[in-house]
């Protein structure tokens, strides 16, 4: 969770419980808030026993920390769910003060799939590649700066032995100059906060997004119960980097937002909403 100035931590805790949001993989905010001291400190666990729905039974692990750096009045809390895998495939990465006046605030979170290869080659690498492409720009223009970066990145994992086969969403944000500034491929989700309600700022990149399957159609691709098959593997995700067996049809292109940050209270960043 992003916060802005002057925003009461129990207050926007309070106003998340009652929204009984449940969140599936690495989240920065959710109902884990009634689970979760807020004072619980980086590194610590805890397993619990959870029904998974079928009436089955399997152990949980939550990792979590707090981040209560302050930059420009900003506030950055993360939590994390591990499921039912012997590892984690999701990967948030969070920056203060990045190079070249690039902005003053990232946070990215990778929800990995297929591996944990490509989400952990992004935690590592993709601050890198972002600010390359920032000191690239002549016009410091963000979304091109976004969007390409998302491009190199996913060309650079394709190249990576043993990286590529995997892949991962992504959702960035950057606050630069009182704006945050959004990209996202995949389903992970981002929504803001202000005073007076809330608003989804992003799109699930799945087969059974309409504008993704009409893409989809057009190059032929086969599909089946929304799913993109290719040689015995399939995968519900339209948009991801890596994912080097589905090429060409799971792209890396993101969408892209701009947001003022006075109108913002706090922006959520989560995986998938489960229903």
């Amino acid at each position: 969770m992003i916060e802005g100035d002057g925003v009461d931590d129990r207050d926007s805790e309070d106003e998340i419980s009652e929204k009984r949001v449940t969140l599936r993989g690495s989240t920065l905010l959710s109902k884990m808030m009634n689970v979760i001291p807020v004072n619980e400190r980086r590194g610590s666990a805890r397993e619990r026993l959870t029904e998974d729905g079928d009436g089955n039974y399997v152990y949980y692990k939550w990792l979590f920390h707090s981040v209560e750096t302050h930059p420009h009045g900003m506030k950055v809390k993360e939590w994390q769910l591990q499921g039912g895998r012997d590892y984690m495939e999701d990967v948030i990465h969070i920056e203060y003060n990045l190079k070249n006046n690039l902005g003053d605030l990232l946070v990215c979170m990778f929800d990995g799939h297929g591996g944990r290869g490509c989400s952990e080659w992004l935690g590592n690498n993709f601050q890198a590649v972002l600010e390359k492409q920032w000191q690239k720009q002549e016009t410091k223009d963000m979304r091109a700066c976004l969007h390409n970066s998302y491009l190199k990145a996913n060309e650079k994992v394709q190249k990576e032995k043993g990286v590529g086969d995997s892949g991962s969403t992504a959702l960035v944000a950057i606050i630069r100059n009182n704006k945050i500034f959004v990209a996202n491929a995949g389903d992970t989700r981002a929504v803001i906060f202000r005073t007076k309600g809330e608003e989804r700022l992003t799109v699930d990149h799945r087969v059974n997004n309409p504008k993704e399957l009409k893409r989809l159609k057009a190059l032929d691709a086969t599909i089946k119960s929304n799913r993109i098959c290719v040689a015995h593997c399939d995968i519900n995700i339209a948009r991801a980097i890596g994912d080097k067996r589905f090429h060409p049809y799971v792209i890396p292109d993101p969408d892209f937002f701009e947001y003022r940050i006075e109108y913002v209270k706090f922006l959520l960043i989560s995986g998938p909403f489960r229903k």
